[in-house]
């Protein structure tokens, strides 16, 4: 502190005027006012007065860019606080683990595939709803590649390989799975909020048509398959489009058609739907993937959807052999 004072041999006469000419009169520090300003002393043990140096401000040109350069930064840091405070860890995201089974039929036989879903990342996906934006095939596409549910709807994808290692029989697994997965009734009148993602429908095991559908759609092109979504307008209705040799798709889509909503056999189309009855209308295309197409066995398919739907125009009351060739269909494809 010694440096910013300053003495002083003789008393000023500000001094004199206030205190005795001698310095055992002058208390050993402290303020004095004179004219409305105040000055600070103080006497040291050699007795020499000295007067605090007043040092000048200096004004900088750069003050006030440092001033609001520092409210800048310290929003900036808040902001990085509060993104990393509300950004979900893949801890967070694990959080409730949930068994669950899914069952399918494969040409007659029945099986299951079990995987662990996490309250954590539906939650999640509750609240990072996508915006519709007036594009249809956008708004789709977004519930399909969301990054959050890849992962864990990956695991399913390598359950369904590991099931067998024929390629096209991976994919009717996959179908079979989805078509399995009980439709959302309340939903399909409005009752049940927002579109659910993929791994929701997983989640809550239950989907309307489009939402299973989407889900059917994402396995499918992880499978290696080019889909697509078939949107029917008229009949608000959405089926699964996979791509097969020309004679079996569906229309002038390029594309067999797949029911997702029960269990269904690939390529047919004559179902009669709640409400609206036949699909009429010609479907709006929203391609997913390129990929590989169905094989031969989608010829099969075909012949056995015509032969199922041949059976069923006969009536409730069918002859044994009608019955006999009915119960083999079914049992075939899990109908």
């Amino acid at each position: 502190m010694m440096s910013f004072w300053r003495p002083i041999k003789k008393l000023p006469s500000w001094i004199r005027k206030y205190h005795s000419k001698s310095l055992r009169g002058i208390p050993p520090g402290g303020y004095i006012i004179i004219k409305g300003k105040r000055y600070q002393y103080k006497i040291t043990d050699r007795g020499t007065y000295y007067k605090r140096r007043r040092s000048k401000k200096k004004n900088s040109k750069y003050s006030p860019f440092i001033f609001v350069a520092g409210i800048l930064l310290l929003y900036l840091g808040l902001v990085m606080v509060w993104t990393y405070a509300m950004a979900p860890t893949n801890f967070n995201l694990e959080q409730g683990p949930v068994q669950k089974i899914y069952p399918y039929v494969l040409w007659g036989k029945e099986g299951s595939i079990n995987i662990e879903l996490y309250e954590g990342v539906n939650e999640r996906l509750s609240s990072n709803k996508p915006r519709y934006n007036g594009n249809d095939r956008d708004y789709y596409l977004k519930h399909i590649n969301e990054d959050t549910q890849r992962e864990h709807l990956l695991i399913l994808v390598d359950r369904v390989r590991a099931e067998t290692t024929d390629a096209d029989a991976q994919a009717r697994i996959a179908i079979s799975l989805v078509q399995h997965i009980p439709y959302d009734y309340s939903g399909m009148f409005g009752y049940g909020g927002s579109m659910r993602y993929p791994y929701q429908v997983l989640y809550d095991e239950e989907g309307i048509c489009s939402e299973k559908t989407v889900l059917a759609a994402f396995l499918l092109k992880e499978l290696g398959y080019g889909v697509a979504l078939l949107e029917f307008p008229g009949e608000r209705h959405m089926a699964l489009g996979v791509m097969a040799p020309e004679q079996y798709t569906y229309k002038d889509t390029g594309y067999a058609f797949v029911e997702m909503t029960v269990p269904s056999i690939i390529t047919d189309s004559d179902g009669n739907y709640m409400v609206v009855g036949k699909l009429t209308s010609n479907p709006r295309v929203y391609r997913v993937s390129n990929g590989k197409a169905l094989g031969t066995l989608v010829g099969d398919e075909h012949r056995d959807a015509q032969e199922y739907r041949a059976i069923l125009a006969k009536g409730f009351i069918l002859d044994q052999p009608d019955y006999q060739r009915w119960q083999v269909l079914t049992d075939k494809y899990g109908i």
